[in-house]
């Protein structure tokens, strides 16, 4: 039985999705999407660079808290139930706002799949952490 929510736990998950953005977004895909979302490539300064990382951490912890959320209220901690829970709020959230950015600011199609692939990544991950992985299991 969940006694209080796994703080420790969901900042954990964020930073392994801080790493996971940073793969995503440098090696993997990052020329491809900066050019999908036409960012300027110039280096931000240390201050802007410092701010951004913050803000992009306490995203992701914001993030992973939703997700361990909705698998403790789904009581979703076997794999196979987490797995279709994740799966579904993804569809339903970050597929389709991908989606919407296609459909009403023009973006690129490419960028669903470089956007609502990399929200499908820390999904699939942060729920194998939440129910395979001794130290980060939700119960």
């Amino acid at each position: 039985m969940l006694t209080m929510f796994p703080i420790l736990q969901v900042f954990a998950v964020g930073a392994v999705f801080m790493c996971i953005g940073f793969l995503w977004h440098g090696p993997l895909f990052g020329k491809l999407w900066i050019k999908l979302v036409k960012l300027d490539a110039t280096p931000p300064n240390t201050q802007q660079m410092q701010k951004a990382m913050l803000l992009g951490f306490l995203n992701e912890v914001v993030m992973a808290a939703g997700l361990a959320g909705l698998l403790i209220v789904t009581l979703s901690f076997d794999r196979t139930s987490a797995l279709w829970t994740g799966v579904l709020a993804w569809v339903v959230f970050a597929w389709t706002d991908a989606a919407n950015r296609t459909i009403w600011e023009q973006a690129p199609v490419a960028l669903i799949g470089v956007s609502a692939g990399y929200a499908l990544v820390k999904v699939l991950v942060g729920v194998t952490l939440f129910t395979t992985v001794p130290w980060f299991n939700l119960l």
